[in-house]
């Protein structure tokens, strides 16, 4: 460009920083993919796994309280079944 009339004229940049800065808070240019939230990010990359770990906790969680409704269940048929017997052996 030629020089202006009070003596200004363009150059080549000293200092690039302040246009990194800017595009880094508008997430354009090098940092457009800074637009997508990490966490969106992260699930869209592990969806499958994330699916197949939520199946296996639930699955685990069901199996837990199913062992523990059998163990309650069972203990108190035991009881039932010692209780006139643990009576009697104490006269």
């Amino acid at each position: 460009m030629p020089r202006a009339a009070d003596g200004l004229s363009w150059t080549v940049a000293a200092d690039y920083q302040p246009v990194q800065e800017a595009f880094r808070e508008l997430r354009i240019g090098p940092y457009a993919h800074l637009r997508q939230g990490m966490w969106t990010e992260l699930f869209n990359r592990y969806r499958r796994w994330l699916y197949i770990a939520g199946a296996v906790l639930v699955a685990w969680l069901v199996h837990t309280i199913r062992v523990e409704q059998r163990v309650h269940a069972r203990t108190r048929e035991l009881r039932e079944a010692v209780g006139p017997r643990a009576l009697l052996a104490r006269w």
